[in-house]
């Protein structure tokens, strides 16, 4: 209920104020008053200040109201207060800066406008430049620090480089737009999400009438780690405000499983909730019923194909949303936006070229005869033999194997390993020249990526359970670019510390995750990736609090 008088109002915050035992100045009772009209409203936000300043042991003042209300820097934090550090760790392994490109402090405090509080991570680098900004109304001129930090609880965007980790020499940054799951001014994850789609310029990528392709993963049977349907029906239901067409689509795979043919896909899609009752938006398998619906599309620049096989569905869209969830990989090391177009828009001949030069193997030893991976060999290339012992252990027919590789999800035992014909560098070069691929097919600007850093298991969706995530939640991104996206995505990951009890436990912070559980480097996919021109691992981390 709205509150007439400013009188009343001022009673109400002071009535909370004494309860609470805090002082607040005039001044910010003042700015309250003019700002809100309603108890609830009048309350939380000065709890929010209140909490926000004794957490950084800071005066409550006006200069700390605006900023928790309105995100606006006026100064630096560390001049509210003469005493004041921020409190950021700082850390060792968070990786070295170049120092010709960090700047001296500026003299001037520096000022910023943003729009909420944050959490950022990873930074690499930052200086002291005005930078692009993300929006027409949006200017942030970034912070100088002396050493890499891991997360800042402050209302900071930073500009972060990534030239020395990556070797790109190239000064351009695409913006990333960071959702952490800690929300200090209590809003809902969905409202963050739609803010950040609106920085990311989605209203502007989508047009009415737009058939919108929302490419999901809908899970394995039995599979529990997959972005749960609620965040797709947020998107469905932007997409939907825009005036667009938006279905929910993925292809059918090339192991045998629940999504090997469009009908037991779509019951599983189902099973997984993913109706239409729940999410709004009508499913389509992208390549057809069994996998033939696809168009040959030209891949400019590929080391390995001129042309590649991608689903109908999806060249057929005029503008596609990627809803990638980030976890490990058997082959690829790490899954990400990258992969979710590259593999999963291709067709399942052009699955079949990208594995073509995996052939998994046996090792006897570990064989315990279970016959799972017999059943999972869409090939048949499985079968069980009885060794001089009489023991009975798997066998793999090299000559009939299409080298999908998903035996190896199959096996729990550890008896499988993968012999590469090739090197794992040419599988994700292939993979990525198939996202290229795909997304050639739409005009600039049209596609829009989302990552999930939650629930960030060591393998992929595609086996039929889910282990226990290697590092904490992290939060969401969201990006126009899906190199950046996953490069920040990786750095994230990288600097978060190992998950007790999973196959992370033994991981610190700064050390790269994926590559130390699969063997295989993310790095080879994003460096391919910008050199095809699909974007840049330079990212300007903002975030959405």
């Amino acid at each position: 209920m709205s509150i007439s008088t400013p009188e009343d109002r001022e009673l109400i915050l002071r009535d909370k104020a004494a309860r609470e035992g805090f002082e607040v100045p005039q001044d910010v009772i003042d700015f309250l008053v003019e700002r809100f009209d309603t108890e609830r409203r009048l309350k939380s936000e000065l709890i929010n200040i209140a909490m926000f300043a004794a957490h950084r042991q800071i005066p409550i003042s006006l200069d700390v109201t605006k900023l928790v209300v309105d995100g606006e820097r006026v100064r630096p934090l560390s001049t509210m207060i003469p005493e004041f550090k921020d409190d950021v760790p700082n850390s060792e392994t968070a990786g070295s800066q170049d120092a010709s490109q960090v700047a001296p402090p500026a003299e001037e405090p520096t000022v910023k406008s943003v729009t909420s509080p944050s959490i950022t991570a990873a930074v690499a680098a930052t200086d002291t430049k005005e930078v692009a900004p993300a929006t027409q109304t949006e200017t942030v001129t970034a912070e100088t620090e002396e050493t890499p930090t891991l997360f800042t609880f402050d209302n900071t965007e930073v500009v972060t480089h990534n030239e020395a980790k990556s070797g790109a020499s190239s000064a351009a940054n695409s913006d990333v737009f960071f959702i952490p799951l800690r929300t200090q001014r209590k809003r809902s994850l969905l409202d963050r999400i739609n803010l950040a789609l609106t920085r990311a310029g989605i209203d502007n990528m989508i047009q009415e009438d737009d058939r919108v392709a929302v490419k999901v993963h809908f899970g394995e049977e039995g599979n529990t780690g997959f972005v749960s349907p609620l965040y797709a029906r947020t998107v469905v239901s932007r997409a939907k405000e825009l005036g667009a067409k938006p279905f929910l689509t993925d292809t059918n795979t090339l192991y045998s499983g629940k999504r090997q043919n469009a009908i037991d896909h779509t019951e599983l899609a189902l099973a997984n909730g993913f109706g239409y009752s729940s999410v709004g938006a009508p499913i389509i398998i992208a390549d057809g019923l069994i996998s033939r619906d696809s168009i040959e599309v030209p891949v400019e620049n590929g080391t390995h194909f001129e042309s590649v096989r991608i689903a109908s569905a999806a060249v057929d869209a005029d503008a596609m949303i990627v809803i990638s969830h980030v976890k490990g990989h058997g082959e690829a090391g790490f899954g990400g936006a990258l992969k979710n177009v590259g593999m999963g828009l291709g067709s399942r001949s052009a699955k079949q070229r990208m594995h073509s030069g995996i052939k998994p193997s046996v090792t006897a030893d570990n064989c315990i005869a279970c016959a799972r991976c017999v059943d999972w060999c869409q090939p048949q290339c499985v079968e069980m033999r009885q060794g001089s012992t009489g023991a009975r252990y798997a066998h793999i027919n090299e000559e009939n194997c299409n080298g999908c590789g998903e035996c190896l999800a199959a096996c729990a035992y550890n008896a499988i390993e993968i012999n590469w014909e090739t090197s794992p560098q040419d599988f994700l070069e292939k993979t990525i020249e198939h996202a290229a691929g795909a997304l050639g097919t739409f005009t600039p600007n049209k596609v829009i990526y989302l990552n999930f850093l939650t629930n960030i298991s060591p393998d992929c969706d595609c086996w039929s359970f889910s282990d226990a995530p290697i590092v904490p939640d992290i939060g969401i991104l969201v990006s126009c670019d899906p190199v950046a996206i996953d490069q920040a995505s990786v750095d994230l990951v990288e600097q978060a510390l190992g998950a007790s009890g999973s196959r992370g436990e033994d991981l610190k912070a700064g050390q790269e995750k994926f590559e130390a559980i699969h063997g295989v480097e993310p790095a080879m996919a994003m460096r391919y990736s910008e050199k095809l021109g699909l974007g840049t691992q330079n990212y300007r981390l903002r975030t959405v609090g």
